[in-house]
């Protein structure tokens, strides 16, 4: 089932009960330029190097992650006509009264007027599927000519709520499994509207890029999509691993004094508005404020930390609820529209992320599984196990940043050892911050552009 969206044009409750010791130490590699070098071209033997002239501006890892490139505004200006739908997965559901509004799963579908390469692009942690990167990405590829579907990421309340089987997303085969789901159900609707397809692709970042390795996997046994390219932008190498680095980041800088960081940080923002009078939130912001009030190390690894915790807090939050509670619901309780929902999301806030593998994800998986062990469970959350595969598919390819804040020292020489000249692997850019700077777009489109014959 599925409804369309009109057109669019672009341009302190206690916890119950709550989980075991949470703390845990994890040493986090915070590159300067020099050691992103040296990192690029003594340990990533086999991968393609980036252009010899790239000049990606930002050398700390951090800032690049939070400042994205310059001029990546203005992708926000080409004009694309998208029209947004809502798919139905489980009709049948029953859902809690306060996610009755979360019963289907949007996705945004950009068409050409000719017939044209379809591709399917995948966001990250906790993004919808109109997220601002999302447009971007829809931008670019909608200017070279693709139709582009676009979808939100598998941690977040509605495919929580929505789209996952288990209301539990987290276990790599089993998100793949639900999204892919999905996307045979889109393929249904672009058949119906008759839109001419002239074969399949497929991408993601982060996350989203960690999917989209385990939907390739799933299809080249299925085939429903025989996608010609798949692109990974900068996926983690271990989920799990990867999501308690940003535990860490919360651990150091803002746990048991999170007013205190709030308020110093809003300190350094009320300087900026008062020397600039207003605020425009884009690639020059951090620039500007750093020459005012400079963001400490901390306050950066704090504010990522925080965005990726609100993330895991809303997925928590439903899906506890979807689970009949036992976590920051009592079993059996029922929010009603209309009832605060504040002290049980002030309660997700404490959880980490090793909190939710440990206290929701494990007693899951030890019912398919039983007598599994966390590490058997995290072994279901890494790159490694499909890496048989990565390794002989010849239509993957890889970018990634030998800088990123996601991965562990020892990453890029598994991702490179997958992917041998199929990576290409910058020096630095931190998570993502690199992902909309010209050079890095140049290579995606070829990427996806090349003929058959060139593979």
């Amino acid at each position: 089932m599925c409804r369309e969206h009109k057109n669019r044009k672009s341009h302190g409750a206690a916890r119950y009960p709550g989980p075991g010791h949470r703390h845990r130490n994890v040493t986090l590699r915070t590159a300067i330029l020099s050691l992103s070098l040296f990192l690029a071209f003594s340990s990533v033997v086999g991968a393609t190097p980036p252009p010899p002239d790239y000049d990606y501006p930002i050398s700390d890892p951090l800032k690049a992650t939070v400042a994205g490139a310059p001029g990546e505004a203005a992708l926000d200006g080409i004009p694309v006509l998208e029209r947004y739908f809502q798919l139905t997965i489980f009709p049948d559901r029953p859902l809690p009264p306060r996610l009755r509004g979360l019963r289907t799963l949007p996705f945004g579908l950009a068409v050409q007027s000719k017939p044209a390469p379809l591709i399917f692009v995948i966001a990250g942690t906790g993004s919808g599927h109109d997220a601002g990167g999302m447009k971007r990405l829809r931008n670019i590829f909608y200017k070279a000519g693709f139709h582009v579907v676009s979808l939100g990421s598998t941690f977040t309340r509605r495919f929580t709520a929505a789209a996952s089987t288990s209301s539990i997303p987290g276990i790599a085969l089993d998100d793949a499994r639900d999204l892919y789901r999905a996307m045979k159900k889109i393929k249904d609707i672009i058949g119906e509207r008759e839109v001419q397809v002239a074969g399949y692709h497929l991408t993601g970042y982060s996350l989203g890029g960690f999917n989209a390795a385990f939907i390739a996997h799933l299809d080249k046994k299925e085939g429903i999509f025989d996608f010609r390219r798949v692109l990974l932008m900068n996926p983690p190498v271990n989920l799990q691993e990867s999501s308690e680095r940003f535990d860490a980041f919360v651990e150091r800088n803002v746990a048991g004094r999170t007013d205190l960081f709030l308020d110093g940080l809003m300190e350094k923002m009320s300087a900026y508005f008062q020397d600039k009078g207003r605020v425009a939130v884009d690639e020059k912001f951090l620039y500007e404020i750093e020459t005012i009030s400079p963001l400490t190390s901390g306050e950066l690894e704090g504010l990522i930390g925080i965005v990726f915790r609100l993330s895991l807090a809303d997925v928590l939050f439903a899906s506890d609820m979807m689970n009949g509670g036992g976590h920051v619901l009592r079993p059996g309780t029922v929010l009603r529209v209309g009832d605060s929902t504040t002290p049980f999301f002030r309660a997700c806030l404490r959880w980490t992320f090793a909190d939710y593998a440990r206290e929701v994800v494990l007693p899951f998986w030890r019912k398919q599984h039983p007598g599994a062990d966390m590490a058997h469970l995290l072994s279901r959350t890494d790159l490694s196990l499909i890496a048989d595969f990565l390794r002989r598919a010849d239509h993957i390819g890889l970018v990634h940043n030998a800088d990123d804040i996601i991965l562990k020292p020892g990453d890029i020489e598994f991702l490179t050892g997958l992917f041998g000249d199929r990576a290409v692997i910058y020096p630095n850019g931190g998570h993502l911050g690199n992902m909309f700077y010209k050079p890095n777009i140049d290579h995606m489109l070829r990427f996806f552009q090349k003929k058959e014959d060139e593979l």
